[in-house]
């Protein structure tokens, strides 16, 4: 992914990276970008919703972070080998950080991208949980689907 901070190759490692995005539009369009449907029914897909158990510590590369450091707010959607370099050399710098506020290059909303050190913010239970398939959930996916993003829905 575009903010995994492993160095090459892939393969295992001991570094661990969450996405999660702020809402529902970003949470849909990211999920379902290759296809741009979103699918409801294979592999029983879930939103859920969670509460970290402290406050995280996330560098933001939504404001002017990126040029003072000798990017630019482009870099969030470079190609993803800059990004992960920009990652690793992140992590490197700042072991203890939880991750990332980055904006989304599907919609331009949020995503937290969680590394290692925020492995503990999770709570024992999320605060929401339930298959995309449920009525409530595909009544908001269709809308944001045909409204929103233009994608399908099944």
């Amino acid at each position: 992914m575009r903010w995994d901070p492993q160095p090459p190759p892939a393969g295992s490692s001991e570094d661990g990276v969450s996405y999660a995005a702020t809402d529902l539009t970003t949470t849909l369009a990211e999920t379902f970008q290759s296809t741009r449907v979103i699918d409801t029914e294979s592999f029983a897909p879930q939103i859920t919703a969670w509460q970290p158990t402290r406050p995280l510590s996330l560098l933001d590369l939504t404001g002017t972070w990126p040029l003072r450091n000798g990017a630019a707010a482009a870099l969030t959607a470079a190609p993803r080998p800059t990004c992960r370099a920009w990652a690793q050399a992140i992590r490197a710098t700042w072991p203890s950080l939880d991750g990332l506020w980055v904006g989304s290059t599907m919609t331009g909303g949020h995503n937290v991208v969680l590394w290692s050190p925020a492995a503990g913010t999770y709570p024992a239970a999320p605060t929401f949980s339930q298959p995309l398939s449920h009525p409530s959930l595909m009544a908001l996916a269709t809308v944001i689907a045909s409204e929103d993003l233009h994608y399908g829905i099944v």
